[in-house]
């Protein structure tokens, strides 16, 4: 038996691109998500050019990305909003 905790839509990409057969077995509340700043102390600090630095692997940037749309700070298309859906 082997134990595999990753995102969904990761094992999704995974069982795509590796012919997998992976199946998730319990979701798992993850709490560690989150967004920094050694310079804002709120959300309410930030300006609207500011810049965030989001990860690259698929998953956590579309957590990232409806994080921040969540909050308002970006406003995601109706083809972006599907194409996220395509792995959630």
């Amino acid at each position: 038996m082997r134990i595999f905790h990753q995102h969904e839509p990761f094992m999704q990409i995974f069982n795509e691109k590796n012919k997998g057969n992976l199946v998730k077995i319990k979701g798992i509340y993850d709490v560690y998500v989150g967004f920094y700043s050694n310079k804002y102390k709120s959300k309410d600090e930030i300006p609207n050019d500011a810049k965030v630095a989001i990860p690259q692997d698929p998953t956590n940037q579309d957590r990232a990305l409806r994080i921040l749309a969540k909050e308002g700070f970006i406003k995601l298309s109706e083809k972006r909003i599907i194409q996220l859906k395509r792995y959630c």
